[in-house]
């Protein structure tokens, strides 16, 4: 509907300026008056995280992966949040499913490694950093992540 897409426009107007709260709000009216609109969920979910409203996050995205299973980004984005809560169990279980689905996804790699070496699960760790050259580009992650297997393999 016109309405729905006006509401959209608006809360992602809000959404580039950082306003996050309305951006948040006007991506719900619009999945109210649009309710096949079952992505809006992600947006939801993005503003909620930007917010550092972590556990909001993870209901949002798990609402997207109940319409989308295999939509990885909602899977890593709730390892991610797990991750700011400072549950690395879970944070590890939701970096895994997401590397289930795409095991090129170089980012997990580096967060499944970084949560496994917070876990004093250093073999782990260096392996999940390992997986993550073999995938990566971003070249100051790429040196980052040298130097943590570096230190970590020290360590044994």
């Amino acid at each position: 509907s016109k309405h729905a897409d006006a509401m959209q426009k608006l809360a992602g107007v809000f959404r580039d300026q950082g306003n996050f709260a309305n951006a948040a709000t006007y991506y719900a009216k619009t999945l109210e008056a649009a309710p096949d609109r079952k992505m809006l969920n992600y947006e939801i979910a993005e503003c909620m995280f930007s917010m550092n409203n972590y556990n909001g996050a993870i209901e949002k995205y798990l609402e997207v992966i109940k319409a989308f299973p295999d939509h990885k980004m909602a899977h890593f984005r709730i390892g991610r949040a797990y991750n700011e809560l400072r549950k690395l169990d879970q944070a590890v279980t939701w970096y895994e499913k997401t590397l289930a689905l795409d095991e090129n996804f170089a980012e997990a790699w580096m967060y499944l490694g970084y949560a496994n070496k917070e876990k004093f699960k250093y073999q782990k760790a260096i392996q999940a950093f390992e997986h993550y050259l073999k995938t990566a580009t971003n070249k100051r992650d790429i040196e980052m992540v040298k130097t943590e297997i570096f230190d970590l393999k020290s360590l044994q």
